[in-house]
């Protein structure tokens, strides 16, 4: 059988005792920021030669919400009802990307639409093929918008109105080391190896695999139980000869999951963890880390996701996001 999975490059490896310390009353690190503010937003409009300034109260769309969420995905919904296309950010800015505004007359236009003032790009939110050019403001998002055609529309805001305190188990943006399991038999003890290379987790919550061919994938939170059920990453392990294993694939465990990190069809469904590998009780000791599972194409069976190990990320150095 032909098995398609990661390739461990490994520096040495560490036998940890114990399983990870989850649901525990230790005080939790405060919410990490992003490129953007989860909630829901205004929408106003102006079509070029029309933008006044930073306001564009003429182009108010009162039956229009654009909404992001804990994922960072936008969505745009009118009277209420979600629009059917979701955005993600790009940071590939250029000139290419987000085309400046051609008519030097429309001054407002053509200072908004100038790429080195821009800090992403959200493709789909007004319709498919749809883009919109934006850099964060003190209240919200500000920029661009060009049509399906990607041709310069005119100027498009987005302003905070009710923001989304409530969004749990984020990972912080960061470098992380990458480990992966091997059972060694029995509760609690295995041996995690260490990946030559780690992994970064960008502000706009991609992550990206450092060693190797290069790949990423977004944080995804939508439908996370069924994503990474029997149905959809293959059966669990053997709950006799591999009950780590088979503890950790539960799916009720899994807070999101991410699809390409390592591999264009692989999955990695994971939870936000801490790491006691300290003997004393001080708790501020403890490493914050992702913990889950990697499922890899082709890995039990042909042609289906299954089970390759378990895996750790623990964060090395924090991305500062407010840049």
């Amino acid at each position: 059988m032909k098995l398609i999975a990661l390739s461990l490059a490994t520096l040495g490896s560490t036998v940890y005792s114990g399983r990870p310390v989850r649901g525990t009353d230790d005080p939790k690190p405060s919410p990490p920021a992003f490129t953007v503010k989860p909630g829901t937003y205004t929408v106003a409009y102006a079509p070029q030669g029309n933008g006044k300034g930073h306001t564009l109260k003429e182009g108010q769309r009162t039956k229009e919400t654009l909404t992001i969420g804990c994922d960072l995905r936008f969505n745009k919904a009118v009277d209420g009802k979600k629009g059917e296309f979701y955005g993600r950010i790009n940071n590939t800015v250029s000139a290419t990307t987000c085309t400046p505004c051609t008519h030097s007359e429309f001054k407002t236009d053509v200072q908004w639409s100038a790429a080195t003032g821009l800090k992403f790009f959200v493709d789909n939110v007004e319709g498919k093929g749809s883009r919109e050019c934006l850099v964060p403001t003190a209240d919200g998002l500000d920029g661009v918008h060009y049509g399906v055609d990607k041709k310069y529309w005119g100027r498009v805001q987005f302003k905070l109105d009710k923001p989304n305190n409530d969004c749990k188990g984020q990972p912080t943006p960061g470098t992380y080391k990458v480990e992966y399991a091997d059972a060694v038999g029995g509760y609690g003890e295995s041996t995690f190896k260490k990946r030559e290379k780690g992994m970064k987790i960008g502000c706009d919550l991609l992550f990206t695999n450092l060693e190797g061919k290069t790949s990423s994938g977004f944080y995804d939170a939508t439908d996370v139980a069924t994503q990474c059920d029997a149905k959809n990453v293959g059966a669990r392990p053997d709950r006799e000869h591999a009950p780590d294993d088979y503890d950790a694939t539960d799916p009720k465990n899994v807070a999101f999951f991410v699809n390409g990190l390592f591999g264009d069809k692989n999955r990695d469904c994971l939870w936000m963890d801490v790491h006691h590998d300290h003997d004393d009780d001080d708790h501020s000791k403890d490493k914050p880390i992702i913990t889950g599972i990697h499922y890899a194409w082709n890995a039990k069976k042909e042609g289906e996701l299954g089970f390759y190990s378990r895996v750790r990320f623990t964060l090395e150095e924090k991305l500062d996001c407010s840049k």
